[in-house]
Protein backbone atom coordinates (compact mmCIF):
# COMPACT_ATOMS: atom_id res chain seq x y z
CA UNK A 1 0.00 0.00 0.00
CA UNK A 2 2.87 2.41 0.58
CA UNK A 3 4.20 1.89 -2.59
CA UNK A 4 0.70 2.15 -4.22
CA UNK A 5 1.68 5.51 -5.90
CA UNK A 6 4.98 4.27 -7.26
CA UNK A 7 3.12 1.16 -8.65
CA UNK A 8 0.85 3.66 -10.55
CA UNK A 9 3.71 5.75 -12.02
CA UNK A 10 5.49 1.91 -13.26
CA UNK A 11 2.19 0.95 -14.81
CA UNK A 12 1.81 4.39 -16.95
CA UNK A 13 5.36 4.09 -17.75
CA UNK A 14 4.45 -0.13 -19.49
CA UNK A 15 1.30 1.33 -20.99
CA UNK A 16 3.14 3.87 -22.66
CA UNK A 17 5.74 1.83 -24.16
CA UNK A 18 3.20 -0.64 -25.23
CA UNK A 19 1.36 2.72 -27.06
CA UNK A 20 4.48 2.81 -29.07
CA UNK A 21 5.43 -0.67 -30.02
CA UNK A 22 1.44 -0.42 -31.50
CA UNK A 23 2.24 2.68 -33.30
CA UNK A 24 5.94 0.61 -34.42
CA UNK A 25 3.61 -2.32 -35.64
CA UNK A 26 1.06 -0.60 -37.66
CA UNK A 27 3.30 2.21 -39.49
CA UNK A 28 6.79 0.69 -39.12
CA UNK A 29 9.56 1.52 -36.50
CA UNK A 30 11.42 3.62 -38.83
CA UNK A 31 8.29 5.47 -39.48
CA UNK A 32 7.23 6.48 -35.53
CA UNK A 33 9.43 9.43 -34.41
CA UNK A 34 9.42 9.66 -30.27
CA UNK A 35 9.87 13.51 -29.31
CA UNK A 36 11.42 13.98 -26.26
CA UNK A 37 10.61 16.19 -23.38
CA UNK A 38 8.18 18.71 -24.21
CA UNK A 39 6.85 17.43 -27.76
CA UNK A 40 4.42 14.98 -28.44
CA UNK A 41 4.52 11.35 -27.36
CA UNK A 42 5.12 10.21 -31.27
CA UNK A 43 4.54 11.51 -34.99
CA UNK A 44 4.26 9.87 -37.95
CA UNK A 45 4.61 11.24 -41.30
CA UNK A 46 2.41 10.33 -44.17
CA UNK A 47 3.04 10.68 -47.62
CA UNK A 48 -1.04 12.67 -47.23
CA UNK A 49 -0.40 14.24 -43.67
CA UNK A 50 1.56 14.56 -40.29
CA UNK A 51 -0.06 12.40 -37.71
CA UNK A 52 0.74 14.01 -34.21
CA UNK A 53 -0.14 11.55 -31.19
CA UNK A 54 -0.71 12.09 -27.12
CA UNK A 55 -1.15 9.50 -25.54
CA UNK A 56 -2.34 9.36 -21.56
CA UNK A 57 -3.92 7.00 -19.34
CA UNK A 58 -6.27 9.50 -17.51
CA UNK A 59 -9.57 8.41 -17.16
CA UNK A 60 -12.93 9.82 -15.35
CA UNK A 61 -13.29 9.63 -12.17
CA UNK A 62 -16.51 6.83 -11.35
CA UNK A 63 -18.10 9.48 -9.55
CA UNK A 64 -18.60 11.39 -11.88
CA UNK A 65 -19.33 8.54 -14.68
CA UNK A 66 -22.51 7.20 -12.25
CA UNK A 67 -23.61 10.91 -11.21
CA UNK A 68 -27.18 11.51 -11.55
CA UNK A 69 -26.27 15.09 -13.24
CA UNK A 70 -24.08 15.72 -15.73
CA UNK A 71 -22.25 18.63 -13.91
CA UNK A 72 -19.03 16.35 -12.61
CA UNK A 73 -19.00 14.70 -16.10
CA UNK A 74 -18.52 18.05 -17.73
CA UNK A 75 -15.94 19.17 -14.70
CA UNK A 76 -13.83 15.85 -15.68
CA UNK A 77 -13.83 16.91 -19.61
CA UNK A 78 -12.00 19.97 -18.95
CA UNK A 79 -9.87 18.67 -16.34
CA UNK A 80 -8.67 15.76 -19.10
CA UNK A 81 -8.61 18.09 -22.12
CA UNK A 82 -8.89 21.68 -21.04
CA UNK A 83 -7.12 21.78 -17.38
CA UNK A 84 -4.37 24.95 -17.11
CA UNK A 85 -2.12 23.65 -14.56
CA UNK A 86 -2.01 23.34 -10.99
CA UNK A 87 -3.84 26.69 -10.40
CA UNK A 88 -6.77 25.64 -12.55
CA UNK A 89 -9.55 24.77 -9.73
CA UNK A 90 -11.00 22.41 -11.71
CA UNK A 91 -7.54 20.27 -12.07
CA UNK A 92 -7.50 18.79 -8.93
CA UNK A 93 -3.85 19.45 -8.56
CA UNK A 94 -2.77 18.35 -11.34
CA UNK A 95 0.73 20.28 -12.59
CA UNK A 96 -0.22 18.80 -16.44
CA UNK A 97 -1.83 20.84 -18.94
CA UNK A 98 -5.42 18.93 -20.32
CA UNK A 99 -4.53 17.19 -23.39
CA UNK A 100 -5.81 19.23 -25.96
CA UNK A 101 -4.16 22.43 -24.64
CA UNK A 102 -0.76 20.19 -25.03
CA UNK A 103 -1.95 19.08 -28.85
CA UNK A 104 -2.57 22.59 -29.36
CA UNK A 105 1.39 23.87 -28.38
CA UNK A 106 2.37 20.87 -30.46
CA UNK A 107 0.70 21.80 -33.95
CA UNK A 108 2.65 25.18 -33.18
CA UNK A 109 5.82 23.75 -34.40
CA UNK A 110 4.24 21.40 -37.02
CA UNK A 111 2.07 24.59 -38.59
CA UNK A 112 5.21 25.19 -40.99
CA UNK A 113 4.39 21.54 -42.72
CA UNK A 114 2.33 22.02 -45.91
CA UNK A 115 0.86 18.33 -45.79
CA UNK A 116 -2.56 17.98 -43.78
CA UNK A 117 -1.99 17.84 -39.63
CA UNK A 118 -3.84 15.37 -37.91
CA UNK A 119 -3.93 15.66 -33.80
CA UNK A 120 -4.71 12.51 -32.00
CA UNK A 121 -5.58 11.81 -28.41
CA UNK A 122 -5.04 8.20 -27.58
CA UNK A 123 -6.26 6.86 -24.64
CA UNK A 124 -5.73 3.72 -23.06
CA UNK A 125 -9.97 3.22 -21.91
CA UNK A 126 -12.47 4.66 -24.12
CA UNK A 127 -13.04 8.33 -23.41
CA UNK A 128 -15.42 9.03 -25.98
CA UNK A 129 -15.67 10.62 -29.80
CA UNK A 130 -15.01 14.18 -30.19
CA UNK A 131 -18.33 14.55 -31.79
CA UNK A 132 -20.13 12.45 -28.77
CA UNK A 133 -18.13 14.43 -26.62
CA UNK A 134 -19.41 17.81 -27.81
CA UNK A 135 -22.80 17.21 -27.53
CA UNK A 136 -23.05 17.69 -23.95
CA UNK A 137 -23.92 21.77 -24.24
CA UNK A 138 -20.54 21.53 -27.27
CA UNK A 139 -18.37 21.75 -24.57
CA UNK A 140 -15.59 21.05 -26.94
CA UNK A 141 -16.08 23.64 -29.38
CA UNK A 142 -16.90 26.05 -26.60
CA UNK A 143 -13.78 25.26 -24.72
CA UNK A 144 -11.41 25.27 -27.42
CA UNK A 145 -12.86 28.88 -28.42
CA UNK A 146 -12.61 29.98 -25.11
CA UNK A 147 -9.27 28.94 -25.00
CA UNK A 148 -8.12 30.72 -28.07
CA UNK A 149 -6.55 27.06 -29.21
CA UNK A 150 -6.68 28.47 -32.56
CA UNK A 151 -4.65 24.90 -34.28
CA UNK A 152 -6.69 22.60 -32.62
CA UNK A 153 -10.12 24.67 -34.33
CA UNK A 154 -8.34 24.24 -37.64
CA UNK A 155 -7.33 20.83 -37.42
CA UNK A 156 -10.15 18.62 -35.88
CA UNK A 157 -8.52 16.14 -33.08
CA UNK A 158 -8.82 12.56 -33.07
CA UNK A 159 -9.94 10.75 -29.67
CA UNK A 160 -8.85 7.37 -30.29
CA UNK A 161 -7.99 4.08 -27.90
CA UNK A 162 -5.77 1.37 -27.62
CA UNK A 163 -8.45 -0.76 -28.51
CA UNK A 164 -9.27 1.12 -32.26
CA UNK A 165 -5.17 0.65 -32.48
CA UNK A 166 -5.27 -2.63 -31.99
CA UNK A 167 -8.20 -3.31 -34.05
CA UNK A 168 -6.88 -1.41 -36.62
CA UNK A 169 -3.16 -3.12 -36.50
CA UNK A 170 -5.50 -7.05 -37.09
CA UNK A 171 -7.29 -5.97 -40.29
CA UNK A 172 -4.33 -4.52 -41.72
CA UNK A 173 -0.95 -5.70 -43.25
CA UNK A 174 2.41 -3.64 -43.45
CA UNK A 175 2.01 -2.43 -46.74
CA UNK A 176 -0.74 -0.51 -47.16
CA UNK A 177 -1.31 1.04 -43.32
CA UNK A 178 0.16 4.84 -43.32
CA UNK A 179 -2.57 5.17 -46.34
CA UNK A 180 -5.29 3.42 -44.87
CA UNK A 181 -4.84 4.71 -41.60
CA UNK A 182 -5.22 8.42 -43.38
CA UNK A 183 -8.24 7.08 -45.51
CA UNK A 184 -10.14 5.91 -42.29
CA UNK A 185 -9.55 8.66 -40.46
CA UNK A 186 -10.64 10.76 -43.30
CA UNK A 187 -14.32 8.58 -43.12
CA UNK A 188 -14.37 8.63 -39.85
CA UNK A 189 -14.96 11.75 -39.53
CA UNK A 190 -17.89 12.02 -41.83
CA UNK A 191 -19.57 8.97 -41.07
CA UNK A 192 -22.88 8.23 -39.30
CA UNK A 193 -21.14 7.56 -36.08
CA UNK A 194 -24.16 6.81 -34.15
CA UNK A 195 -24.73 3.88 -36.04
CA UNK A 196 -21.15 2.57 -34.81
CA UNK A 197 -21.48 3.93 -31.32
CA UNK A 198 -18.65 6.33 -31.74
CA UNK A 199 -16.41 4.00 -31.62
CA UNK A 200 -13.29 4.24 -34.54
CA UNK A 201 -12.85 0.00 -33.92
CA UNK A 202 -16.52 -0.63 -34.91
CA UNK A 203 -16.49 1.59 -37.70
CA UNK A 204 -13.41 -0.20 -39.92
CA UNK A 205 -14.84 -3.24 -38.12
CA UNK A 206 -18.04 -3.18 -40.03
CA UNK A 207 -16.07 -2.48 -43.81
CA UNK A 208 -16.75 -5.21 -45.85
CA UNK A 209 -12.97 -6.28 -46.19
CA UNK A 210 -12.74 -6.54 -42.48
CA UNK A 211 -11.15 -9.88 -41.77
CA UNK A 212 -7.67 -10.13 -39.47
CA UNK A 213 -4.92 -10.22 -42.10
CA UNK A 214 -2.12 -9.59 -39.98
CA UNK A 215 -0.15 -12.13 -39.04
CA UNK A 216 2.04 -10.26 -36.71
CA UNK A 217 -1.13 -9.37 -34.77
CA UNK A 218 -2.22 -12.96 -34.32
CA UNK A 219 1.13 -14.15 -33.18
CA UNK A 220 1.33 -11.56 -30.85
CA UNK A 221 -2.01 -12.10 -29.28
CA UNK A 222 -1.60 -16.05 -29.47
CA UNK A 223 -2.56 -16.64 -26.14
CA UNK A 224 -2.01 -20.66 -26.50
CA UNK A 225 1.50 -19.72 -26.95
CA UNK A 226 2.29 -17.33 -24.06
CA UNK A 227 0.05 -19.79 -21.40
CA UNK A 228 2.74 -22.70 -22.73
CA UNK A 229 5.45 -20.54 -21.75
CA UNK A 230 3.93 -19.63 -19.05
CA UNK A 231 3.69 -23.24 -17.46
CA UNK A 232 6.98 -24.31 -19.00
CA UNK A 233 8.95 -21.76 -17.01
CA UNK A 234 7.17 -22.79 -13.94
CA UNK A 235 3.94 -20.17 -13.53
CA UNK A 236 2.08 -22.66 -13.25
CA UNK A 237 3.20 -23.28 -9.54
CA UNK A 238 2.41 -19.80 -8.82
Amino acid sequence: QNNFQQLKGCYGQLIEKYFVLLLEQIFGKDKVCKIQDQGPDAVVETDECLLVFEFTTEYYRFASLYNTTIVSFMKDIKRLLFNQGKNDRDGRDKKDKGKFLKLNEYLNHSTTQAKKIIPILVTENYLGDYDLLNQFDNILDKKIQENELANIRNNKPLILCLDDLEIFWALTNKTETASKFVKCCNAWDSAAKGMYMYVFSSFISSQDDAVITNDDYLKFFDYSAFWNNLISTGGDQK
